[in-house]
């Protein structure tokens, strides 16, 4: 967290740290653990640490929904980057630096950017033979992490196909067998990230020639349809940001997570939950069975929420 961050976080007012810790106590009650068990109103420095941990444990996420939403608020591919999901998004020129999707992009590669989600089956990544040219496609998950990599220092040029599936899918076994190397996700949207080098002017036209080769398409073969009448540069992408105070941030947060688990999804170890109880109850045995169970629940339904729902 940033000295700015967590700043914002040790002066947060008392009505703040009482708003904040009342939804703590819902969590401890949607564990089912008795509001007395958080009696005590964590103390400034507490406050602090739980604030660095959802910070370093949301950051990610809340950068990667930022980028989604971004890039697929516009009806058609651009040509910078930003498309429709399941669709891929060429850009024909090198990044600048007004180019702010991510922090540090590469400028002696174009990209093809495509936000994918892999709920109503695999999803098929096509590249055609690229011969001397070096490219590759980096798979991420919510979390920003690497899932596989499609290129040529890792799968080589010669033209492919690969299957990219979320192996948390229940119909995942129903799904048809294939010959086809398969990339498996535990989540079903996947940030994929396409890098081409290229050149001067004329051989950027020259990449982006062989880019427009790259296909994304359903098992079948089929394509993904666009709205009837799209053009390139069709629409403004929305910009979206991430809060950057802290009450804001773990607003936002819980909003992410909320939908599916309430706040148990940003705090997984309950360790302070416990520390914070044994100063306002004597520990027992079923207690600590309960809040045993407590963790294993809300590590699982973050772990669903997670691969299913972000």
């Amino acid at each position: 967290m940033r000295a700015r961050d967590r700043a914002t976080v040790n002066t947060i007012s008392r009505p703040g740290r009482v708003a904040r810790f009342a939804a703590l106590i819902g969590l401890l009650a949607a564990c089912g653990l008795p509001a007395s068990a958080a009696a005590a109103e964590p103390t400034p420095s507490e406050a602090a640490e739980l604030g660095r941990q959802a910070y370093d444990y949301g950051f990610p996420l809340l950068d990667m929904l930022r980028i989604r939403h971004g890039m697929t608020s516009v009806p058609c591919p651009d040509g910078r980057g930003n498309a429709p999901i399941n669709h891929i998004a060429n850009a024909s020129k090198f990044a600048t630096p007004t180019d702010r999707t991510v922090v540090a992009p590469n400028t002696d590669t174009l990209y093809s950017l495509a936000q994918i989600d892999l709920k109503k089956g695999p999803i098929v990544l096509r590249h055609p033979d690229m011969g001397d040219r070096f490219f590759d496609f980096e798979l991420v998950d919510p979390w920003t992490n690497v899932i596989g990599y499609v290129g040529t220092r890792t799968t080589g040029s010669d033209a492919g196909r690969f299957v990219i599936r979320w192996s948390g899918r229940k119909q995942a076994a129903k799904v048809k067998r294939t010959d086809l190397p398969v990339i498996k996700s535990k989540y079903r949207r996947v940030w994929v990230i396409g890098r081409t080098l290229a050149g001067d002017e004329a051989d950027q036209a020259t990449a982006y020639d062989i880019m427009k080769r790259y296909k994304l398409t359903k098992l079948n073969g089929k394509k993904y349809k666009l709205p009837a009448g799209c053009h390139r540069g069709k629409g403004e992408p929305t910009k979206y940001t991430t809060p950057t105070d802290g009450p804001g941030f773990i607003s936002q947060l819980n909003e992410a997570n909320g939908r599916h688990g309430g706040y148990i999804v940003i705090f997984q170890d309950l360790t302070h939950w416990r520390a914070l109880r044994s100063r306002s109850a004597p520990a027992t045995a079923n207690a600590s069975t309960t809040t045993s169970a407590c963790e294993r629940k809300s590590r699982a339904r973050s772990e669903r929420f997670m691969r299913g729902a972000v």
